[in-house]
């Protein structure tokens, strides 16, 4: 979650399927220990993560879990909802259809059918890993098919892919960028090949275990195929042993009413990527630095700034 949102979904979907399975295993009982002898250290390693990462987004924009709009706390640089919504309908639109318009894509399944067709040809972080996921799955119902009279059950089931299926169906309706789906694939993969591998126990367990480390060097020998194809690592230090240089994108420059000048995106990109810092694709009037001339302590919104357009002309 602190590192990215999106992971609040999959995380409390596989914390509530461990709390099935060890209530289920009689984790519960009695002669167990305390239960708060077991949450306590839980809850505690949570809340030293959360607690400095709420107070890093009050800081940084006066909401507790920036970008999501609950939690905001009044301050002088606090960002209007406005802008909140407007990111947020940003996203969701540039996931479907890179500097669409919000309006057009969000209101129609236009985009599907171009949005497929650049997901699947992601092979390495899309098609690959459901690629694995259907060969372990088909191998695990066969398996699974093969000792159908057998009392032996697998100690995993199907039920193990549930917070996977939740987290995809989550991230198709909100942010279907392949960014934020990666790890739950490639999860998704392994636990598919696990799920085969403990279906077929009549086989030897060291020819399961090979199986599952062949999957492992298919991976493996793919990403090596990319590298060397694409001829991409390592990849040489740029100009003076540095970073490489970009073009500066096309700017223009917005002054605020205290007379702070704004660098603002001039193209359909609208981002600050390579831009000078003050940089904003959202210019208001009531922008202000908190201390004049010095940037490291931050900004601040009047009123006139929520309530004016600030489109820059």
């Amino acid at each position: 979650l602190t590192i990215k949102q999106s992971f609040v979904v999959y995380g409390l979907c596989i914390a509530g399927l461990v709390l099935t399975v060890w209530l289920r295993g009689g984790g519960a009982r009695a002669e167990n220990r305390p239960l708060a002898r077991i949450v306590l250290p839980i809850v505690c390693f949570a809340l030293f993560m959360l607690i400095p990462w709420m107070v890093r987004g009050v800081v940084s924009s006066g909401y507790i879990a920036y970008p999501q709009s609950f939690g905001r706390i009044e301050t002088e640089w606090t960002e209007p909802p406005e802008l909140l919504e407007e990111r947020q309908q940003r996203l969701a639109t540039n996931t479907r259809r890179r500097f669409g318009d919000p309006q057009a894509v969000l209101s129609s399944w236009d985009w599907l059918i171009p949005w497929l067709q650049r997901t699947v040809s992601d092979v390495f972080a899309f098609s690959l890993p459901l690629a694995l996921s259907a060969l372990g799955l088909l191998a695990y119902a066969a398996g699974r098919w093969h000792h159908r009279a057998a009392k032996h059950r697998p100690p995993l089931g199907l039920w193990l892919l549930l917070p996977m299926l939740i987290m995809l169906a989550v991230w198709f309706l909100t942010a279907p960028n392949i960014k934020y789906i990666r790890y739950v694939l490639w999860s998704g993969a392994g636990a598919a090949l696990l799920l085969a591998v403990l279906a077929w126990h009549s086989l030897a367990w060291r020819l399961r275990v090979y199986a599952a480390y062949a999957a492992l060097a298919l991976c493996g020998g793919y990403v090596l195929y990319v590298i060397a194809a694409a001829q991409a690592f390592p990849l040489p230090a740029g100009p003076g042993d540095g970073f490489y240089t970009h073009a500066l994108p096309p700017i223009r420059v917005y002054e605020t009413d205290s007379g702070l000048k704004l660098n603002v995106p001039d193209s359909h990109i609208n981002q600050c990527w390579q831009i000078p810092l003050p940089c904003t694709p959202h210019p208001r009037p009531g922008i202000y630095e908190r201390v004049a001339g010095e940037m490291r302590h931050g900004f601040g919104w009047t009123a006139e700034s929520t309530a004016d357009g600030g489109d820059g002309d």
